[in-house]
């Protein structure tokens, strides 16, 4: 995954985007995004799209997001909407998140290796 090291990069509810977002900090959508975001830390806004894949150590999702999504850790908060490929080693869900797994998803542990499907 990718280390941290950069800042906090912040896209406003008004600013839409297509293509890739790259960062070795943390970026907070609360805009739409139409691409690939990978950064060190990636928080999807309540008011955050994302069309595309979220590539992480830790993804928080309050918003949308329709794509794969793949972190060390993954969690959801009561407003997320995921239709989305997952696969992370930790996850938490709060009540009234709505997960729609999409083709292939896994859990795995980081100290075994082991992967377990979703």
């Amino acid at each position: 995954m990718v280390s941290r090291g950069g800042g906090l990069s912040i896209l406003a509810a008004d600013f839409q985007i297509t293509g890739s977002l790259r960062s070795t900090g943390e970026i907070h959508i609360d805009g739409i995004v139409n691409g690939e975001v990978v950064a060190a830390a990636i928080m999807v806004g309540q008011s955050g799209t994302v069309i595309g894949d979220l590539i992480a150590d830790q993804i928080t999702i309050a918003g949308t997001v329709h794509g794969t999504v793949t972190a060390t850790a993954v969690a959801l908060t009561k407003t997320a909407r995921v239709h989305a490929d997952l696969r992370c080693h930790g996850f938490t869900s709060a009540p009234g998140a709505v997960l729609e797994l999409q083709g292939q998803s896994a859990m795995s542990s980081p100290a075994s290796d082991t992967t377990e499907s979703v």
